[in-house]
């Protein structure tokens, strides 16, 4: 696997309101903005994974629990 030791720009192909998002991969961090804007939002790569359990955790059916 490939390190991310330098920053790496990719335009996805997501869209949000109708603009695709560029995404910038860094060492510690992952940065998103929309297409043609500077702005941009800084997320921290473990803040992804804990947002991806979070997201994973509420898709599955909740487990009903009986009583005898």
């Amino acid at each position: 696997m490939t390190k991310a030791d330098k920053p790496v720009t990719r335009e996805t192909g997501a869209l949000y309101r109708g603009t695709p998002l560029v995404v910038t991969i860094h060492a510690k961090r992952v940065e998103v903005r929309l297409k043609g804007s500077r702005e941009s939002v800084s997320v921290p790569h473990d803040a992804l994974y804990e947002l991806g359990l979070k997201l994973a955790a509420r898709a599955k059916p909740a487990v009903q629990l009986r009583r005898p």
